[in-house]
């Protein structure tokens, strides 16, 4: 079987982490040229790597689980190039799975971002525009950085979309309750920890 594309990798690993979604979503998600990741879809639900609902907005979700190990950036092969009459073989994609270190801890992508943003609450107590100016929406696409908790709670209804456990929740100083996206990929997430650098929080 050819080594799937980058682009494949990053559709995979946010298909792991929100099954059930819609291309829109993974578009926004993973960022990235439309046509590409279109493409890239279609490639991967010939290739019975993803499995597609019937319906006017279909939802997506992958076939085989992801070996959590690091991502390569070897470009593959021309998918076109496999025999169609060939059985599928099991499909594994690695994801980039590194851990920050912030305060004497160790951090995931989406557990930082929550910590990052309740130090700059705790420290500047701004209000929520003003955040929003820090951390602005088009970071993560679709979601925002964070939003209101009770948007973020009917965005989650179906799909975890936000950090919503009662520690994960940041009140603001006009006891305002936000919550931070879980929605992060490793090319969304970098631009934040370069954010977070600026505004003097070390991360390792």
């Amino acid at each position: 079987m050819n080594k799937p594309s980058k682009t494949q990798e990053n559709i995979a690993a946010f298909l792991t982490q929100n099954p059930g979604s819609t291309i829109e979503e993974i578009i926004a998600g993973i960022g990235g040229t439309s046509l590409i990741i279109n493409n890239s879809v279609k490639s991967m639900i010939k290739n019975e790597m993803i499995i597609s609902t019937t319906g006017k907005i279909p939802k997506l979700t992958l076939v085989e689980p992801i070996a959590a190990t690091e991502t390569t950036d070897e470009a593959t092969q021309d998918e076109d190039k496999q025999d169609e009459n060939a059985k599928p073989k099991p499909y594994y994609i690695t994801r980039h799975s590194s851990t920050y270190k912030f305060d004497g801890l160790q951090f995931k992508k989406g557990p930082l971002a929550v910590a990052v943003i309740k130090r700059y609450v705790e420290d500047h107590a701004p209000t929520f525009e003003q955040l929003k100016e820090i951390f602005p929406d088009d970071m993560v696409k679709y979601y925002g950085v964070f939003t209101i908790h009770s948007e973020a709670k009917k965005a989650s209804l179906k799909y975890p979309r936000y950090f919503l456990k009662e520690d994960q929740i940041i009140t603001l100083a006009d006891k305002t309750k936000i919550a931070v996206t879980n929605q992060w990929t490793l090319a969304n997430f970098e631009p934040f920890v370069k954010i977070a650098r600026k505004l003097g929080y070390k991360i390792k």
